[in-house]
């Protein structure tokens, strides 16, 4: 019985899946450091805004931090896409180790996961969930570290992805 060859992978994917990974790794730790100087302002325009008109200036500080948690949003998922898709692409080659996509799918799911009890408040109706949720037992923090934690893993999975491209035949 002869053995059946499996195709050469491309290795579009893993380039795709290691860039993704170091970037978001990239920018958990990155993110923090232009969020936290910000967090005063807006946690002081949050409590003194029913009693007056916040200023331009913190409304933009609102608006710009909103928008980065809104790219933060859309590129891990996007992220989770790319792995899920990378994993199974990869899947029994041996191109890329198998841990690295498991890794790298974990990594994705944990930043999806981060992000869900924010995405689901603003649905219509279940705004006050993101109050509910960061207020249940240190919430917050368990969603500030998942996401830590898939950074760190992102970082790890992508450094392996881009370290693999030299197993491919070019």
């Amino acid at each position: 019985m002869q053995a059946v060859e499996q195709p050469k992978k491309s290795k579009l994917w893993a380039l795709l899946s290691g860039i993704l990974g170091i970037v978001w790794g990239g920018l958990i730790f990155v993110a923090p450091s232009y969020i936290l100087p910000n967090i005063f302002s807006i946690v002081i325009f949050s409590i003194v805004f029913p009693f007056t008109a916040p200023s331009e200036e913190t409304l933009q500080i609102l608006h710009q931090t909103q928008m980065m948690f809104i790219y933060l949003v859309v590129f891990i998922w996007v992220m989770f896409i790319v792995a899920r898709i990378s994993h199974r692409y990869y899947k029994k080659t041996g191109e890329i180790p198998y841990w690295i996509t498991k890794i790298f799918l974990l990594a994705a799911s944990l930043g999806v996961i981060a992000t869900l009890p924010v995405l689901v408040s603003y649905i219509p109706g279940l705004t006050g969930i993101n109050d509910v949720t960061l207020q249940i037992g240190g919430m917050g923090s368990v969603l500030i570290i998942t996401g830590g934690v898939s950074g760190l893993l992102g970082l790890i999975s992508g450094a392996g992805y881009l370290i693999s491209l030299n197993r491919f035949d070019s």
